[in-house]
């Protein structure tokens, strides 16, 4: 049974290929026309441009203390919630952000880690290059701000750590004019009426107010490095927002291909299925198919 199946098979292809090829020119002209429908389609179907960034998360004092891990950033943006956030923000006004535009920001906002790690990519399309790049810019604002939420307690405890520093090096700077006064006193007065005892405990009392104030600045340069721009910062932006000049949405030639293809199919059925005798033959080797 299998023998005879192959052998019917065998018969059946050069059947269905000299009943194609008696009819190319129609299955040429449906291809094409196919392709141009769909082409025509494609034209009139609302355009969408990507817009593309690339930020740098956030950090404290070192790229060791990062605001957020790469992976949870990506996560957080690719969440359902945080798109409905970017068009519920309190700067979309409705008539500037009707329902079209916001479903198409729920839908393309998305984000992803570059490949090395250190940078993360927000994408979103909009209807025109301008709307793309605005719904990019604020859907960033929007992450920016969660950031300097979580930056804001660090930069405040720094502050206030360089606030009390500074407040204790001006004591130190007040206690040690008072000292320097007691030994422009003690320089002052005649060799007979020093106190050994008295000097070398000044003269210690000085050393040990010259060591703390060193500490006192010290700690405060360390400190300013720390609040560095360039050490402590919230996420930010590498690159300008990007928009390409032609729309991601539609594909003009992958439509075109789609309607070639499903055009000659189509048409190669019909022409088939008009060809009682092929037709037929197809039928029967298809019921026959199972059985063996």
């Amino acid at each position: 049974m299998r023998v005879s199946l192959t052998k019917k098979t065998e018969t059946l292809s050069p059947t269905i290929l000299f009943s194609l090829k008696q009819h190319f020119s129609s299955l040429a002209v449906s291809a094409l026309l196919g392709a141009l429908i769909a082409a025509g389609i494609a034209l009139m179907l609302p355009k969408q441009w990507p817009a593309t960034l690339l930020f740098k998360i956030g950090q404290v004092e070192s790229a060791a203390n990062l605001l957020a891990k790469p992976n949870d950033v990506v996560q957080r943006i690719n969440f359902p919630n945080f798109p409905v956030k970017v068009v519920q923000s309190q700067r979309l006004r409705i008539a500037e952000f009707p329902n079209e535009r916001r479903n198409i920001v729920k839908k393309t906002l998305s984000a992803d880690m570059t490949r090395d790690g250190d940078l993360v990519k927000m994408t979103v399309n909009g209807q025109t290059p301008s709307e793309a790049k605005e719904n990019l810019s604020r859907a960033f604002e929007v992450l920016q701000t969660e950031h300097e939420e979580l930056l804001r307690p660090s930069l405040a405890k720094l502050k206030e750590d360089i606030a009390a520093a500074k407040d204790a090096l001006g004591k130190k700077e007040d206690e040690r004019a008072i000292l320097l006064e007691l030994r422009q006193r003690m320089d002052a007065s005649g060799a007979a009426e020093k106190n050994i005892s008295e000097d070398i405990i000044l003269a210690s009392m000085l050393r040990s107010n010259t060591v703390e104030l060193q500490i006192f600045r010290e700690k405060i340069n360390a400190l300013n490095e720390k609040l560095d721009p360039h050490r402590t910062f919230n996420t930010r932006a590498v690159t300008a927002i990007y928009v390409p000049t032609h729309p991601a949405f539609p594909k003009i030639g992958t439509a075109a291909i789609l309607g070639l293809f499903l055009g000659f199919l189509v048409t190669g059925i019909w022409i088939l299925m008009q060809d009682k005798e092929t037709w037929n033959a197809i039928s029967s080797n298809a019921k026959e198919a199972p059985a063996g």
